[in-house]
């Protein structure tokens, strides 16, 4: 099983490169750099404080729990 949490991007814009980061989780970028969205390849080896590490680290707003 596996996950994709999209983050804000133009309609029909593709992944350009990727990034694996922390254990189960795979960062997509537009050709221009811009995280587009990220694959969570292991949902039960993720846990919310490190799904917003990675957003904090991608200059992103972080989650709650009732975001989920």
């Amino acid at each position: 099983m596996a996950a994709y949490y999209y983050l804000p991007r133009r309609a029909g814009q593709k992944s350009y490169r990727t990034l694996r980061v922390e254990p189960g989780m795979v960062i997509d970028f537009s050709r221009t750099g811009k995280p587009i969205g990220i694959e969570i390849t292991a949902p039960s080896a993720v846990t919310l404080p490190v799904f917003n590490r990675v957003l904090r680290d991608l200059g992103l707003g972080t989650l709650k729990r009732a975001d989920l």
